[in-house]
Parts: C-alpha cells; sequence; structure tokens
C-alpha cells in the first residue's frame, strides 16, 4: 500500500514537473515571438530610412549616413536571424515536452 502511493506521488510529482516545463517553454515562446516582432518593426523603420537616404542627393553627409544605416539594418538582421534560430528551438522543445505528455 505504502508502495503504491509513493509511485503515486513520484507520477504526480513528475507530471507537476512536465507541466511546469511545458508552461515555462510556453512562456518563453511568447516573449521570443515579441521581440521578433519589436525587431521587425525596427528593421522595417530601418529599411525605410534607407530607402529615404538613397533617393536624397549623394554628398558626404548622406552617404556616411547611408553607410550607418545600412550596417544596423545588417545588424539587425542578423539579430533576427539569430532570435529565429532560438524560436525554433524553443518550440522544438516545447513539442517534445507535450510529446512525451502525451506519451505518458
Amino acid at each position: 500500500m505504502i508502495r503504491c502511493l509513493l509511485i503515486i506521488c513520484v507520477a504526480l510529482g513528475s507530471a507537476t514537473a512536465a507541466a511546469e516545463e511545458r508552461a515555462d517553454l510556453e512562456h518563453r515562446a511568447t516573449l521570443l515571438q515579441k521581440h521578433r516582432q519589436r525587431l521587425e518593426q525596427r528593421l522595417e523603420e530601418q529599411v525605410s530610412r534607407v530607402r529615404r537616404l538613397k533617393a536624397q542627393p549623394a554628398g558626404v553627409g548622406r552617404d556616411y549616413q547611408l553607410k550607418t544605416a545600412l550596417q544596423t539594418s545588417q545588424q539587425l538582421a542578423e539579430r533576427l536571424t539569430r532570435l529565429q534560430a532560438r524560436i525554433r528551438t524553443t518550440l522544438s522543445q516545447l513539442v517534445a515536452a507535450y510529446d512525451r505528455a502525451i506519451a505518458g
């Protein structure tokens, strides 16, 4: 009888830990996706700035601003690429956690 109770307690503890893991992964995925949206918006704004600068007559000041804007755009794009990889990893972990829950 005590052994059965211990097994049930262990199973419940594992289920609770698994549920907490899934909740944590869901929260993390949500935060990462919101961050991605903010970065995408910043990149769109930067691309608009680059277009405006390209439309201006060439000159030392404009060329410097354009170079800086292009570098910023590249950095934002790289950050988005890394962030998307983190999102994919987190979502894969979440799918695996749900698969384990279904199998259990």
